[in-house]
């Protein structure tokens, strides 16, 4: 029985350097996936031969990949041609856009800047506030909502 279970940890080590994905090593080998972490947690060398093995995988695969796309640059593809160089080319990297910061609205930063707690709140009052027709600064509760559901001060801010 260790015999086959060896066999199978070196035929899984084997697969994931050359496809580096689990599930198709584990069904090329004829083993569940459960078995195959299982025994990287029993066989702390298994786990550190995968781990290369997986690394070799993907090394494997850009390998292939670069190769299609010079396959496709010989053959005249500007796309690939495009790609290449905005990927390895410092003069034909696209440049980032100089977008300005959006202007602050209730309180919130600009969409780049994550939002605390306090910021989301007041952009979902903010958003009622806007469905609903009132100014956000209006401190009137007292008031039930006029014709459509506007609130009588509204336009006064």
């Amino acid at each position: 029985m260790a015999d086959k279970k060896d066999r199978n940890k070196a035929a899984i080590v084997k697969r994931l350097s050359e496809v580096r994905i689990v599930e198709i090593a584990c069904k090329s080998v004829g083993i569940s996936r459960a078995t195959y972490y299982r025994w990287l947690k029993e066989d702390a060398r298994f786990a550190d031969d995968c781990v290369e093995a997986i690394a070799l995988g993907t090394q494997t695969i850009c390998d292939l990949a670069e190769s299609q796309i010079v396959t496709k640059i010989r053959s005249g593809d500007f796309r690939a041609s495009t790609y290449f160089l905005e990927k390895h080319h410092p003069e034909y990297i696209p440049k980032p856009k100089n977008n300005p910061p959006q202007p602050r609205k209730y309180g919130i930063g600009t969409p780049d800047e994550p939002m605390d707690e306090k910021q989301i709140n007041l952009k979902v009052i903010g958003t009622f506030v806007e469905v609903l027709g009132l100014p956000f600064g209006c401190k009137d509760t007292t008031q039930p909502a006029g014709v459509g559901g506007l609130h009588s001060c509204r336009g006064a801010a």
